[in-house]
């Protein structure tokens, strides 16, 4: 028999998926205090105002495939790409792999897209360079970083740091350094400076570590409290590195 106890389960449900899909969908606050605090009509109106139009209802069935269908969203990319070899679809399937670590078959996506206009496209370039990096092949990191640096392209943290240790793994250290330098800027960048600070460990440079170290624990603490939350992480991994050093 379907006692209150199914009744509040079925309106947990309701809740979970109406502020689930108002996070991914980055609605406006105002949800989230209707959907907590009204659950019922909370919940009905959003869904009303969100799925009231025949493509919102799609959409709807789209995400509640999704939420309860965890590889849903693969399959239809894997479909897209068997009837269609396009360079987006090739790419957003190559995308999720890369999510769910599935780097190999990305890889594999990735270097089949790099012809015609794509050969120099930068977007498509910084996904190789961290492909080639998570599978140590350091020379390939380091012929696209060098390729992005000869298009001009800013090429995002975590790629530079992947480019400046593939150079260090290769023998040029001097010029790994230097990588890791143009990274090192106040109250920024704390994950490629921790990198930078691990590269001067490992190169027998501990005081510059350490002066890094110091540096990014002495900025954290005059940060603001969401900056101060959102690095906690990262300063913890700072103080352990420190530890290691005394």
């Amino acid at each position: 028999m379907f006692g209150y106890s199914g009744y509040y389960i079925l309106i947990l449900g309701l809740q979970a998926f109406c502020l689930f899909h108002a996070y991914k969908n980055n609605n406006q606050q105002k949800w989230y205090m209707l959907i907590i605090f009204v659950p019922v009509i909370g919940c009905l109106i959003y869904l009303y105002e969100t799925f009231y139009s025949r493509p919102n209802i799609n959409n709807l069935t789209e995400g509640v495939k999704e939420l309860v269908y965890s590889n849903y969203a693969l399959d239809k990319l894997e479909k897209e790409v068997k009837y269609s070899e396009t360079i987006t679809n090739k790419m957003n399937l190559a995308d999720a792999y890369t999510e769910r670590g599935r780097h190999d078959e990305a890889l594999k996506l990735y270097e089949s897209c790099k012809k015609g206009y794509y050969e120099n496209n930068s977007d498509l370039l910084k996904k190789l360079l961290r492909g080639y990096f998570l599978k140590q092949e350091y020379n390939k990191v380091i012929e696209v970083g060098k390729q992005l640096e000869g298009i001009k392209s800013v090429v995002d943290l975590e790629g530079k740091t992947a480019y400046a240790w593939a150079l260090h793994y290769t023998g040029d250290t001097e010029n790994a350094e230097l990588k890791f330098k143009e990274m090192d800027a106040k109250f920024a960048n704390f994950p490629s400076r921790i990198e930078f600070a691990k590269f001067l460990i490992e190169i027998g440079k501990p005081h510059n570590a350490k002066n890094i170290l110091t540096a990014i624990v002495e900025e954290h603490g005059a940060m603001d409290s969401y900056e101060k939350n959102s690095k906690k992480g990262l300063v913890r991994e700072s103080k352990r590195l420190l530890q290691t050093l005394r």
